[in-house]
């Protein structure tokens, strides 16, 4: 009994130092200008930071000295020192990717400008450079981490021909081809390592140049919070930088002048460190949610720690609603995946409410993207049972597919789970998604992963 008091003592001193550092941070975002415009556009604000500085050209400025140094910090962090560039084309959102960072200083100043018109009528189409070039490619998060699939997805397109619009305008278009390697009609691959610039103009002529280097390769970085990559497998080739560890390396580097950017970058590395590091003390908590199966750590006080109106009047709820939620799901689905085979997992934030699902997914038509979805949802407090459709089927509605599959009939009118026990027996529905549901607010997170498994173990699926 002493030993129980005394850690609850020890756990109502940490969290009362937890909850001052919480007040502390929240109080300086308010106040913070940068974190202000931040809001309406989380992951693309910080990855358009990112590249606004990445992209200012080196200068000997006293007024620049600043953001030069930050952007020398960045370049060291993303690539190799002995290849380190001065100068790098940024591309934003292309091919799906957050960032494409290109070194430019073997690149004609021409090429690398909105028009190609200014080539010399004698410079050879193709210029051999002896040199390697290493290209950044970085996945951005704040809320959540990518599937793995999704990852090895981008890798496979990088190491074919990947053709970027650079730009379009009614009179001219240009696009940039990056060709690491060709493949051969024999099945054969023969190393290639060119970037080519090619311009259409309004008569449809084209202006082409092609450089030619020793080696391209790609350095992968998924940049994610700590606390979130520290749950993650091996994403070979991606490597893991965590926003805290870059942004703490750039606030080691001090404005020597109060002009207006040095001032606004500043404030923007300190209010992002800040918000860095609530995500990092809600996943925390989770933690303790998650090892704790005393009485007070039920579902409910999870949802009102990252929903509540301290987060919400900042409104920062639906980053740290996503994130413990994403870090309390995948705890459940990791505790399944080896006992129930095929199981995929996805958060999400609806409805000004964090949620994630477990299910099982059949594939209808691979074509036309058509599937069935049977599965467990839990939403805030909201536990769920649920079939779901990514098309409509005008012969056939989800009403019909639960009452006349045995399996999925079953299923939802099962009593054997505490998410259904006692609960109304008629469906629900939201366009394509029929489900039946509970609240259970009052349950812990091992009563929780318990009836996950039970639900999704009696769960039998059309085959």
């Amino acid at each position: 009994m002493y030993k129980y008091f005394l850690r609850k003592l020890l756990l109502t001193a940490e969290s009362m130092q937890i909850e001052e550092n919480i007040k502390t941070r929240l109080e300086a975002l308010e106040q913070s200008p940068a974190f202000a415009m931040s809001r309406g556009g989380r992951e693309l604000f910080h990855t358009n930071f990112l590249a606004f500085i990445l992209e200012q050209k080196t200068s000997d400025s006293n007024k620049e000295v600043y953001i030069q140094r930050i952007k020398a910090a960045l370049l060291k962090r993303f690539f190799s020192t002995e290849n380190l560039p001065n100068n790098v084309l940024v591309l934003r959102e292309k091919m799906n990717l957050d960032l494409l960072i290109i070194p430019t200083d073997h690149i004609d100043s021409d090429t690398e400008s909105n028009t190609l018109e200014n080539t010399a009528e004698n410079k050879k189409p193709t210029k051999a450079i002896d040199a390697k070039i290493d290209i950044v490619v970085i996945e951005a998060k704040l809320k959540s981490i990518p599937r793995l699939d999704q990852l090895q997805n981008y890798s496979e397109k990088l190491e074919n021909k990947i053709s970027i619009d650079l730009y379009t305008s009614e009179d001219a278009s240009k696009k940039l081809h990056i060709t690491k390697e060709k493949r051969n009609k024999d099945g054969t691959t023969i190393e290639v390592n060119t970037l080519q610039y090619v311009e259409k103009d309004i008569n449809e002529s084209l202006r082409t140049i092609t450089y030619k280097f020793n080696r391209i390769s790609y350095k992968c970085f998924l940049l994610a919070p700590e606390t979130l990559l520290s749950g993650i497998c091996n994403y070979e080739p991606w490597s893991k930088i965590d926003w805290s560890t870059l942004f703490g390396v750039l606030l080691n580097v001090y404005p020597q002048t109060d002009d207006k950017m040095s001032v606004f970058v500043r404030d923007y590395i300190e209010s992002t460190i800040d918000l860095l590091a609530l995500i990092n003390q809600s996943i925390e908590y989770t933690k303790r949610y998650v090892g704790q199966n005393m009485e007070e750590a039920t579902l409910s006080a999870l949802l009102q720690y990252s929903c509540g109106n301290r987060f919400r009047n900042l409104r920062i709820h639906d980053v740290i609603g996503k994130v413990v939620y994403e870090f309390f799901g995948r705890a459940i689905f990791n505790n399944l995946i080896n006992e129930i085979p095929g199981l995929s997992f996805t958060a999400f934030f609806t409805n000004s409410t964090p949620g994630f699902q477990i299910e099982f997914v059949k594939k209808i038509d691979i074509g036309k993207n058509k599937e069935i979805g049977w599965g467990v949802q839990l939403q805030g407090t909201d536990y769920r049972h649920y079939v779901r459709r990514s098309y409509v089927d005008p012969n056939s509605t989800l009403e019909t597919l639960a009452k006349d599959d045995k399996n999925t009939h079953s299923w939802f009118s099962s009593n054997g789970c505490l998410g259904l026990k006692n609960a109304n027996t008629e469906f629900k529905r939201f366009g394509e998604f029929l489900y039946m549901s509970k609240k259970v607010g009052d349950c812990t997170h091992e009563t929780l992963c318990n009836e996950f498994k039970k639900s999704l173990k009696n769960l039998k699926y059309p085959s």
